[in-house]
């Protein structure tokens, strides 16, 4: 995963919105302190915040998308790829859960969810 795009909220706090792709899957994550340049790698995990209504589901293509028109709250279809360490990916871009999965989850299992915010640290 890489950088795509910076749009600058404010260059003084270096507080901006950052558009991640995959080639294919694309997420637009807040960053502060925003120390990415457009075309960097991205290696490790985004981290994902305010996890809400997480269930586990089948039959449901991974998908990331903006909720709404204003703001940085997401919905989320993603593959659990390490229980233990709570990551999970959509497509190639990884995110790092902070708060509790459903019961039962398990490596494989198809996780959606809604946050409010995604961040790149």
């Amino acid at each position: 995963m890489h950088v795509a795009n910076i749009k600058w909220l404010s260059l003084p706090a270096a507080e901006a919105e950052v558009e991640i792709v995959d080639g294919v899957v694309k997420c637009v994550a807040f960053s502060c302190p925003c120390e990415v340049d457009v075309g960097d790698e991205i290696i490790g995990p985004l981290h994902v915040f305010n996890l809400r209504n997480a269930v586990l589901v089948d039959n449901v293509g991974e998908s990331i998308s903006l909720m709404g028109n204003t703001g940085l709250s997401h919905h989320v279809v993603a593959k659990l790829i390490d229980p233990a360490r709570q990551i999970c990916g959509v497509g190639n871009i990884l995110l790092s859960v902070e708060d509790d999965l459903p019961g039962g989850s398990e490596e494989g299992n198809l996780l959606a969810f809604e946050c409010g915010r995604i961040d790149l640290w």
